[in-house]
């Protein structure tokens, strides 16, 4: 029996049911489409307050109902924000258990850093340190003698420190100041420069004490510096409410 006269007609009737699918996905897509335009168009209205009657067919009963309770959520979030800041309080001079964890952490830092960085070498690990006096210095000389806290206590300890060592600067320099990221970097280098060598050392000869001080610094460095800065100081600093750089490159609007 010959088939092959057969497989032109099976050919054919292919063909159709494949432009009668297409037909069919190409229609039903359109409509899934047009479907969801007017559906985000009227989620749009009643969010902006248009006339929602333009676009789906409620009944003035159910808009008001929905603008009442949209009144009332915004009411409500007005008043936790109000009763937040109300609660929120700052320090004239910060408790001394804040100051002592402030000063744990970065002495915590300070400490692997150096500890990683001798393994490396002894000189490297000096140099490491002396970088690390500057930038105290830096900060206590010519950033905290603005601040408001110069001769408080602030919640790292380094107004007192600024205020026995160096004269009062003018508070209106502090807050005229700008900061960009780039000017975090000298901070940066603090944590990057001894983990990057632990790496290394890792890589050349294993080392558990490496493994332990590599984890435990960036714990401190991420959790531990979010934890101080986050809950304990910058939340509660009176510069902060005055006007503060940091503050402000961190809540930048992008």
């Amino acid at each position: 029996m010959n088939m092959y006269p057969a497989l032109p007609e099976f050919g054919l009737a292919a063909r159709e049911w494949t432009v009668e699918y297409l037909f069919f996905i190409s229609h039903y897509s359109f409509f899934i489409v047009l479907v969801s335009f007017f559906r985000n168009l009227s989620i749009d209205h009643r969010t902006t307050g248009d006339d929602v009657l333009s676009v789906l067919p409620l009944s003035s009963k159910w808009e008001e109902k929905w603008q009442l309770n949209y009144d009332k959520r915004e009411l409500h979030f007005i008043q936790k924000t109000v009763s937040n800041m109300e609660t929120i309080k700052t320090y004239e001079n910060f408790p001394l258990g804040v100051v002592i964890q402030s000063s744990l952490v970065s002495l915590g830092i300070y400490g692997l850093g150096f500890f990683i960085m001798f393994r490396v070498g002894m000189a490297l690990a000096w140099l490491y340190l002396l970088y690390i006096l500057v930038l105290e210095y830096r900060l206590i000389r010519y950033d905290c003698i603005n601040c408001y806290y110069w001769g408080r206590t602030c919640g790292f300890g380094k107004g007192r420190l600024s205020g026995l060592f160096f004269p009062k600067g003018e508070a209106a320099n502090f807050c005229r100041k700008e900061m960009a990221w780039k000017d975090l970097i000298p901070d940066i280098l603090v944590s990057l420069i001894p983990f990057v060598a632990g790496i290394v050392l890792l890589i050349v000869q294993f080392s558990w004490a490496v493994l332990i001080a590599l984890a435990v610094l960036v714990v401190l460095t991420t959790s531990g510096n979010n934890y101080i800065r986050g809950t304990l100081t910058c939340k509660h600093c009176k510069q902060r409410e005055l006007g503060c750089p940091a503050e402000q490159l961190f809540n930048k609007k992008k």
